[in-house]
């Protein structure tokens, strides 16, 4: 009951610090845009609107509308911010140690902004196998009646989400008359990778140059060969992932085991150098793997 109640203590002040802090905030920034400044305090302004805080919300904003989750940005900021705060002070009270409280508020901080770039390379991915089944479905519409229409039909209706909707919205739009590059450039960006771009630029290219539409078939071999490696080297690496996780967030149930199991757990951790050392080290570990995981994510994709 008493480890609930400090607990609870600690929730009701990152609430309290982060209603203050975002409080305080908006009282500065409304401050700023209502007094007059002169060029060099402009200059300043224009600074402060670019703080990390700002940055930071805005890549969230834009990492959570690239994975399709409807989560409200406010939501999630608020979340994670008390997460973040009540795992400080949580920590820094049972074990006294102000650098693995740091840490591990880093890794409440970090860890869901990785979830989600897990889930953006996921999109991704399943994105480029559809292009290479649209792109097999166009090619043999097109080679058969060269019109767009008929070939972004087909695609539409055999294809899923996204990619399949891309081409659909594609195809009405051309049926109600919109320009026609227009409606790839829209493609391009609906799709949003590097197979979509060559797909669009590639059917400009063939629109002048009928020759240019047996290019498709390199275009196919050539993603079907990038996908296959992107499945190789995920297979390589999801084990050593998996496991790295586990070791690195272990310590923090093993603790609260340990110390049902032991009382004197606690003591050692908090008041010994060696304890000190070796929860720093497994609470810094935390964040050093978030970031790492993130790394080898890119090198797999």
């Amino acid at each position: 009951m008493y480890n609930l109640w400090v607990i609870a203590v600690s929730v009701g002040a990152g609430i309290i610090f982060f209603a203050a802090g975002a409080l305080l905030y908006k009282i500065l920034k409304k401050a700023l845009t209502n007094i007059r400044i002169t060029r060099e305090e402009k200059r300043a302004s224009e600074l402060l609107k670019k703080v990390p805080f700002d940055e930071w919300v805005h890549t969230l904003e834009r990492s959570i509308r690239q994975s399709n989750l409807k989560i409200n940005i406010s939501l999630y900021v608020a979340v994670s911010l008390l997460a973040s705060v009540t795992a400080f002070f949580s920590s820094l009270y049972f074990l006294k140690n102000l650098t693995a409280s740091f840490f591990l508020a880093l890794a409440f901080l970090v860890i869901p902004e990785h979830v989600l770039n897990i889930l953006i390379q996921r999109k991704r991915e399943k994105t480029k196998e559809q292009m290479v089944a649209a792109i097999r479905i166009f090619t043999a519409e097109y080679l058969q009646t060269p019109q767009l229409e008929k070939a972004f039909d087909a695609v539409g209706k055999r294809v899923a989400d996204p990619v399949g909707g891309a081409f659909r919205r594609a195809y009405t739009e051309l049926m109600l008359g919109k320009n026609a590059d227009m409606v790839l450039a829209g493609l391009a960006r609906n799709i949003n990778n590097e197979y979509g771009i060559m797909f669009v630029q590639l059917l400009k290219l063939s629109k002048h140059d009928a020759s240019m539409s047996s290019l498709f078939a390199e275009l196919l071999e050539r993603m079907e060969n990038n996908i296959e490696l992107s499945r190789k080297n995920h297979a390589n690496l999801t084990g050593e992932r998996i496991l790295a996780l586990m070791m690195t967030c272990i310590p923090i149930p093993a603790y609260f085991l340990m110390s049902r199991i032991i009382p004197e757990t606690t003591y050692f951790l908090a008041e010994t150098f060696i304890g000190r050392t070796i929860i720093t080290i497994a609470f810094g570990s935390i964040f050093i793997w978030a970031l790492l995981d993130r790394i080898m994510g890119r090198v797999e994709a």
